[in-house]
């Protein structure tokens, strides 16, 4: 008897698992070995860190990728909504275009017209105009005159184009 226990000691256990399965109307019997561990393993090696180097790299990515560059539109965001001062002519996200009359604590009025204002939050500001945009909005003179000039030659060249094709294929009725 004590042979048998120092060989079973010495040598891998050998357990047996058995699954049944039904298949139509026949009984299958699959037997499979299963092999007991016989040293403990230990919770951490050097071959598990192989495995985290992909998701690390995945974290470095999304942080450079994503929020750094996030982070720091939100500080000139805040750079520029705190530098705000009476007189600046801004846009907010809804498109109105203003100049600031009064800035309070969360909230800036806008004059949005001669006589009219209006109460925005801080954070609705998208950009800061150049001084005397909308001046020359109204006044309908072009804020920067060779982009302008670029949108003017592009739209002509559209034109020409649309007309040499119009020219190119006579006989079609419209």
């Amino acid at each position: 008897m004590m042979s048998r226990q120092k060989s079973m000691k010495n040598h891998c256990v050998v357990l047996q698992s058995k699954i049944t399965l039904k298949i139509g109307l026949g009984v299958f019997m699959l037997i499979s070995n299963a092999y007991a561990d016989t040293a403990a393993s230990s919770g951490f090696s050097l071959g598990s860190l192989g495995s985290l180097w992909p998701i690390a790299l995945m974290f470095v990515l999304v942080y450079f990728l994503m929020i750094r560059p996030q982070r720091k539109k939100q500080k000139e965001q805040q750079d520029m909504i705190s530098a705000l001062v009476i007189g600046d002519e801004i846009l907010t996200s809804g498109g109105i275009i203003g100049k600031v009359l009064r800035v309070e604590e969360g909230f800036v009025v806008l004059e949005i017209s001669a006589g009219n204002s209006m109460v925005v939050q801080k954070n609705a500001i998208v950009s800061m105009l150049p001084k005397g945009s909308i001046d020359a909005m109204l006044n309908g003179d072009p804020v920067n005159r060779a982009e302008s000039e670029e949108m003017g030659r592009a739209t002509d060249n559209v034109k020409e184009a649309d007309t040499q094709k119009d020219s190119a294929t006579p006989g079609q009725n419209a």
